[in-house]
This record gives C-alpha cells, structure tokens and sequence, in this order.
C-alpha cells in the first residue's frame, strides 16, 4: 500500500492540474461573475493556454503516472476535465474578445501570448514524446 501512495498522489495532483481550467471554462459558460478564488475565461489568448495545459497535464499524467496503479475515477476527472476545457471553449469561441484586460484594467498582450504560446509548445512536445 506505501508504494501506491507516491503515484496516487501524483495522478491527483495532475488531475487538479486539469480541473482547475475547466472551472473556469464552466464558469464562463454559465455567466458567472469574476471571482478570485477561480479565475474565469476571459479571452481567446487564455483559452489556448488553457487547452494546452489541459493536454500537457493529461500527457504528463499518461507518462508519469502507472496507469494500473492510480484509481480509474482519477483518470477518467481529468479526460472529462480535459473535453470540458476543450467544449468550452470552443462554444464561449465567439464571445470571448481576442485580448482581455486583467483584475486591475491594464493589457498585457505580451505576457498572455508568450505564455500561451510556450505551454502550448509543452504540451505538443510533451505529445510528441509521448507518441
């Protein structure tokens, strides 16, 4: 039982890494109001890399973790976190502005592009590996 506890801790950890986008896409869906304890979709920027950490979380998951070892529930919350992100998405597509300003009004262009662009760079190395 002791050496299944590192790998179940690490599938639960990879799966909150999947959930926590998904809210937020959830969130956006249903009209919810910006809050600060989940951060809510705001544009098409944030989308990308939501998506892309999405996959990179379940990749890494795939790899990382024994698959016959963590709890079948565990891998199927983060499928589902996974197509949650990526349905959602695609349906808030339309309404979501190419840039968003952030919590305090101001734009920052240059981070959100750079850090959508490099997890989605993860997470297609990181499916290339896999493959």
């Amino acid at each position: 039982m002791r050496e299944l506890f590192p790998a179940v801790v690490a599938g639960g950890l990879l799966v909150l890494l999947c959930l926590v986008p998904a809210v937020g896409t959830a969130r956006r869906l249903l009209g919810a109001p910006q809050g600060r304890a989940l951060p809510l979709l705001r544009d098409r920027w944030q989308l990308l890399e939501q998506v892309a950490g999405a996959v990179l979380a379940l990749v890494a998951a795939a790899v990382l973790v024994p698959w016959d070892v963590v709890p079948t529930l565990l891998w199927g919350l983060a499928a589902v976190a996974g197509a949650l992100v990526l349905v959602g998405g695609a349906l808030a597509l339309p309404a979501l502005p190419a840039l968003a300003p952030d919590a305090r009004g101001r734009l920052h262009p240059r981070t959100r592009v750079t850090s959508a662009v490099v997890t989605a760079v993860l997470a297609g190395a990181a499916l290339a590996l896999a493959a």
